[in-house]
């Protein structure tokens, strides 16, 4: 299975995943096995796309995004939506992996927005 990028994975991070796995990206983006769980204060853990995708179902209620495949001149095309939003990719890990981007560009702007909400009321 696709392991999540280096960049989803600081997304993710930062997004407030906690899930733990086998494998962790170092600072550097090195891939590595972990097993001292004690301090992952500068490590972000590395899971598959598919599993980041189920952990922003379970988080981020309401926001939903598929991957789907179409035939096309002898080939198959994957795509991934979030609600109208539709775009084309020759596999379907590739569309996976977009679709995370997205759903993680959406849950940071939730979180900016309710940051903002949070400033004005506290004033």
């Amino acid at each position: 299975m696709q392991r999540v990028t280096f960049g989803q994975a600081k997304r993710l991070k930062a997004a407030g995943f906690d899930w733990r796995q086998p494998e962790v990206y170092k600072p550097d983006g090195k891939l590595e096995d972990r097993d001292d769980w004690a301090d992952m204060r500068h490590d972000c853990y590395a899971p598959t796309v598919a599993l980041a995708l189920k952990w922003t179902r379970d988080m981020a209620k309401g926001i939903f995004g598929w991957v789907g495949h179409i035939p096309y001149r002898k080939t198959w095309h994957y795509y991934w939506g979030i609600e109208e939003v539709l775009c084309d990719f020759d596999t379907y890990e590739q569309a996976e992996s977009a679709l995370l981007d997205t759903v993680l560009d959406g849950l940071e702007r939730v979180h900016k927005y309710r940051e903002s909400i949070r400033k004005v009321v506290a004033e």
